[in-house]
């Protein structure tokens, strides 16, 4: 199928695949509904299909990966009725876009070929819709017609192995060397496994004996035995911490020099992802452990075009007096603030590096400090 940007193979650059699945054809709250799929305790989402399209359409307009750019947005989107999907995603959609298991063997296809036409290519993808797993590693994406009358004696045909597919690509010896993997599930054990010594029809991919792709990561929205959480009608938290990270650049880093980008990357991934949906889920009540796995060598997902903001307080520090301390903040030669005194500071400012002057009025002194101010927060104490 093909891609809602104009393809481009002849030169390497990005190729992404995305797949988004809130409405479910054959289980509860579909009018079609089958006797199959009633036996399931899972129903529609409200989610799914939108956080889906709103990384598409981040992709599409916001993606920056110098020297690599997007060349190819392949996306299958199955939303409820009522759910909004990105218009610059929605407007791009014509026939049939759904994350049917057909559809979905079409697109891994063509995006498995657009990715290995060069090896210095990125290949990313993000799926999310209903989940479970088979065993301890398995991350299961439930497609549109899971449970289809036509699939009642292969009960998965409906579904997609995402471990197995990231496995697939991530061991060819010719395919992108750069692979981003988001996999957006719940991985709750089905109850069939109690009944079926096999379960059959899951996609899963031919894994070769050599080969191996030089990063690979897997990000999984969350731990074995764990649900996925979404704020009904908006996205979900795996979504939310990503875009957060992504868009606002809460999970960049910089080499700390004067000019050094702010890129977003496997070891920040690694450090951000986690923290930032668990604290989403905790908000909630809720735990939502983040699995990281397959080939973690470090590589840059995202160049942000400008330094992102920083949330900045810098206070006095308990038991010393407001009164008795004035400071000069500045930025790349500029003096952001000069002799300020009315504590605390509060700011939002761009990351970077910082100069920082405090002046103790009684006894009479001056102190310095740098400060490297990352996002999405700081706090410092003064006196120094």
């Amino acid at each position: 199928m093909t891609s809602l940007i104009p393809e481009n193979l002849s030169l390497p650059g990005t190729h992404t695949l995305v797949i988004g699945v809130s409405a479910y054809e054959f289980l509860s709250g579909s009018a079609n509904c089958s006797p199959q799929g009633s036996e399931f305790v899972i129903g529609q989402l409200s989610a799914a299909a939108r956080s889906a399209s709103e990384f598409a359409a981040w992709l599409m307009t916001e993606y920056n990966r110098p020297g690599l750019p997007l060349r190819s947005l392949r996306v299958l989107l199955s939303p409820s009725p009522d759910e909004t999907i990105a218009p610059s995603i929605h407007a791009l959609l014509k026939g049939d876009w759904r994350a049917t298991r057909e559809n979905v063997d079409i697109m891994f296809a063509h995006f498995r070929d657009a990715a290995r036409s060069h090896d210095e290519n990125v290949a990313i993808v993000y799926v999310v819709g209903h989940g479970v797993q088979f065993s301890k590693n398995g991350a299961v994406l439930l497609l549109n017609d899971f449970a289809s009358p036509l699939h009642r004696y292969e009960t998965y045909i409906g579904a997609v192995d995402m471990r197995k597919m990231h496995d697939a690509m991530n061991q060819e010896s010719e395919i992108a060397q750069t692979q981003f993997w988001f996999v957006d599930v719940c991985r709750d054990l089905p109850k069939e496994l109690e009944k079926y010594e096999t379960l059959a029809g899951v996609k899963g991919g031919n894994v070769t004996r050599t080969g191996s792709a030089k990063s690979s990561p897997l990000f999984i929205s969350a731990s074995p035995g764990q649900g996925a959480f979404a704020k009904f009608n908006g996205l979900t938290l795996f979504c939310d911490a990503l875009f957060k990270g992504l868009k606002e650049g809460h999970a960049a880093r910089s080499e700390g020099e004067r000019n050094s980008p702010w890129r977003v990357s496997v070891n920040t991934l690694l450090e951000y992802l986690p923290a930032a949906v668990q604290a989403l889920a905790g908000t909630g009540g809720k735990t939502q452990e983040v699995e990281c796995t397959g080939k973690m060598t470090n590589a840059v997902l995202h160049e942000c075009l400008t330094p992102p903001d920083v949330d900045l307080t810098i206070s006095i520090r308990s038991g010393h007096n407001n009164t008795n301390y004035t400071a000069n903040l500045k930025h790349r030669g500029t003096t952001l603030y000069k002799s300020y005194s009315n504590w605390p500071l509060t700011a939002k400012v761009p990351a970077g590096l910082y100069a920082i002057e405090v002046t103790t009025l009684s006894p009479h002194g001056v102190d310095e400090d740098c400060l490297n101010l990352q996002p999405p927060v700081n706090e410092k104490e003064i006196p120094l």
